[in-house]
């Protein structure tokens, strides 16, 4: 699990952005919206063709 519970890593021009905190069911905390924010942002100016959204656990996020 990263500090934030948000990863992201670019690879071939795909930005993979995962929620990790399985334990609370991926819900969001006000760092969490940051980084997804920093996320989408950067990848206008960065070079990503797509951004996939994915999380760890049984839970995509409980909000």
């Amino acid at each position: 699990m990263t500090a934030t519970g948000v990863t992201v890593a670019d690879q071939d021009h795909v930005r993979h952005v995962v929620l990790d905190r399985p334990d609370k069911k991926n819900a969001l905390t006000g760092a969490m919206y940051g980084v997804l924010a920093d996320a989408v942002h950067s990848a206008e100016r960065d070079d990503v063709g797509a951004l996939l959204l994915t999380a760890r656990g049984d839970t995509f996020t409980a909000g």
